[in-house]
């Protein structure tokens, strides 16, 4: 008889635990089943989701895995770090003035090397960098990569969402002409009805295919999607004819940037040096310099190529097209048709070349 209370309050106790367990697995249930709606209303199935194209960045920033991804590492390098940030700002003040002063990365090293060497002028903000007396260990130097490598990244993605945005205007504008002629037609001649009809379907899966595109760039699989312009846009660079390309802050400066990093870093895993100018690179260091200044000098003549092409095309997608759309848009004839179609496709040119000039125009994201 001792022993039963000892096994009833067993069973009451188990009863507790039970209940507990069930009790988490219902609460558990009922968080997923809200998070399950809340991305059910959120992705908007049923209806047409409209938007600012300020509103869509924010959109994208938040839902976008690439973007997320290369946010998480950029934090976590320089949050987890101090001197990762420290050190990355100070290396994107080295490029400044004019092509004609430009720092290459084996030049850099090479003043480094020798701290009793005078640093040039335009990099003379390294002098921050040479009085850090801890040691920086390869992982620190990886670190920075993917700082740098994760604010490309995250631009890639914002440049992306803007190029498709130009890519909406482009296509719904286009296509609300060809349905407005095609309303107010009388009597068409079949063969140009008919044409006309295959545009306006060409313009409709192209749209078919945009909304693919900016349902992944948003990892949602909206119904629709309309955006309203606003002052959150990239410049279409309209205003200038002939920009100063020789300014380093401005022009591939990121890119430049990383490739500095890069050397660094590679540098540094083959001598296993400290941070540069807290001791003496390493004499291995000696028969480097010329193969680094080739790869650098690669680097920067495609850099400097993709810039003038880009340029180039765009300016001239633009003139043409500029030039074809003087007259009120009008396709009332087989003439204009092909003429309209044309003008579709320059300034669905004028903004892929856009997108390369953002990615390597640092004015765009100040």
């Amino acid at each position: 008889m001792k022993r039963l209370p000892i096994i009833l309050i067993a069973i009451f106790l188990a009863g507790c635990a039970q209940d507990h367990v069930q009790n988490q697995i219902t609460e558990a249930s009922s968080a997923e089943a809200s998070k399950y709606e809340r991305e059910i209303d959120a992705q908007s199935p049923f209806q047409t989701l409209t938007m600012s194209w300020s509103e869509a960045l924010t959109l994208m920033e938040s839902r976008n895995p690439k973007f997320l991804s290369a946010q998480s590492n950029f934090n976590k390098a320089n949050r987890e770090k101090p001197a990762v940030g420290e050190i990355t700002s100070q290396l994107k003040q080295t490029i400044s003035g004019s092509v004609g002063q430009l720092i290459s990365p084996s030049s850099l090293l090479k003043s480094l090397q020798n701290p009793t060497e005078q640093i040039p002028k335009q990099i003379s903000s390294l002098g921050n960098i040479k009085n850090v007396t801890h040691q920086l260990e390869q992982n620190e130097w990886q670190e920075i990569q993917t700082s740098v490598q994760a604010e490309l990244a995250m631009r890639n993605e914002r440049v992306k969402l803007h190029h498709l945005l130009r890519k909406e205007q482009i296509i719904n504008s286009e296509l609300k002409l060809v349905e407005t002629h095609l309303k107010s037609l009388k009597n068409p001649d079949p063969k140009f009805l008919a044409s006309l009809e295959s545009w306006q379907n060409t313009l409709i899966e192209e749209r078919k295919t945009w909304l693919s595109e900016m349902r992944d760039v948003f990892d949602a699989e909206y119904h629709d999607l309309r955006f309203k312009p606003d002052k959150s846009a990239l410049t279409d660079y309209r205003h200038i004819d002939q920009p100063d390309l020789n300014d380093l802050q401005r022009w591939c400066h990121l890119q430049r940037i990383h490739h500095l990093v890069t050397a660094l870093a590679n540098q540094h895993s083959k001598n296993k040096s400290a941070i540069p100018g807290a001791m003496m690179i390493s004499q291995k260091f000696s028969s480097e310099p010329q193969a680094l200044k080739l790869t650098d000098s690669a680097t920067i003549r495609k850099q400097v190529r993709s810039l003038i092409h880009s340029w180039r095309e765009l300016k001239a997608s633009q003139q043409e097209s500029d030039t074809l759309e003087q007259a009120k848009p009008s396709i009332s004839t087989p003439t204009e048709l092909t003429q309209r179609q044309k003008i579709h496709k320059l300034r669905t040119q004028e903004f892929h070349h856009a997108c390369i000039l953002w990615n390597l125009d640092e004015s765009c994201w100040k």
